[in-house]
């Protein structure tokens, strides 16, 4: 009879650790993410360089970013771009938008448990990009609706913010 072990990790010990690359912490659990792949980090690259031109405006992109759902359970979004600078060294408050680049390995039942818990804390704007197939997506707790004109949005009440996915493939 083959039986496994599971060892639950402290939360301080997630928090003060590093891995390569950053997993999700969920009670307890240690859950990998699939990065690594050319495609996924040059739209993670074009992604950051595109959103500088909003610091200006107080808007700040961050990549591979520790955000906390509750207090043991933290996702490492792909990108995030919040208003104005984070306290801390954990995103703790929701960004105003969180983008997932999709891998090959992903499954849309993996994507979707982390689009749940970025609209459980109240991310606004939860956009998807698939790297491959370059199309986009939105999330909301609606579901996945497809970017027929392949350009992200935000809308009044929240700063404006317009990503063409187009233009991240050119960068």
């Amino acid at each position: 009879m083959n039986m496994s072990i599971e060892t639950l990790i402290p939360v301080a010990e997630y928090l003060e650790g590093s891995y390569s690359p950053d997993c999700h912490y969920v009670e307890g659990h240690l859950v990998e993410r699939n990065a690594g792949e050319i495609e996924h980090s040059r739209i993670q690259r074009a992604s950051i360089e595109y959103l500088a031109k909003y610091r200006k405006v107080g808007l700040h992109a961050w990549p591979e970013q520790r955000i906390q759902i509750s207090g043991d359970h933290y996702r490492v979004v792909d990108v995030c771009v919040t208003e104005g600078e984070p306290v801390g060294p954990i995103i703790t408050a929701p960004p105003l938008v969180c983008i997932e680049i999709l891998s090959r390995k992903d499954s849309v039942s993996q994507l979707q448990e982390v689009i749940d818990d970025y609209l459980r804390i109240g991310v606004p704007y939860c956009w998807i990009i698939d790297a491959l197939k370059r199309t986009a997506y939105t999330a909301s707790t609606r579901g996945f609706q497809k970017l027929e004109d392949r350009v992200f949005r935000t809308s009044s009440p929240h700063p404006e913010l317009i990503i063409s996915v187009d233009d991240l493939y050119s960068l």
